[in-house]
């Protein structure tokens, strides 16, 4: 997919989110991504242009029919770590991240 504007910034949203419990099973995410998967994501949009990096979590505290009163990736402690993680070496790459792209 090529941008029409090289100038404007790309922004991603990557999944890190998957089922927690029987109720939601059936929207068909059976797992969160794992570290190397979250990682290897967040990599290849950037190597892609990104400039800025989401990470959706599916559900909303309160969601009607969902029985869930909380967001899912703090249900998964190992996930949250690892996005923590994964966030702070981000932050070591700001000043590559919000730098004007360059052609050479």
């Amino acid at each position: 997919m090529e941008r029409k504007n090289s100038f404007q910034p790309l922004w991603v949203i990557l999944q890190a989110f998957g089922y927690q419990d029987e109720d939601n099973r059936a929207w068909g995410w059976d797992r969160e991504p794992t570290y190397e998967e979250e990682r290897c994501m967040t990599y290849l949009a950037i190597v892609h242009g990104a400039k800025g990096i989401f990470y959706y979590c599916f559900g909303v505290p309160g969601l009607p029919g969902s029985n869930s009163s909380s967001y899912f990736i703090p249900n998964s402690p190992q996930h949250w770590e690892d996005l923590k993680i994964l966030s702070r070496e981000l932050e070591q790459l700001t000043p590559v991240l919000v730098s004007p792209n360059y052609a050479g």
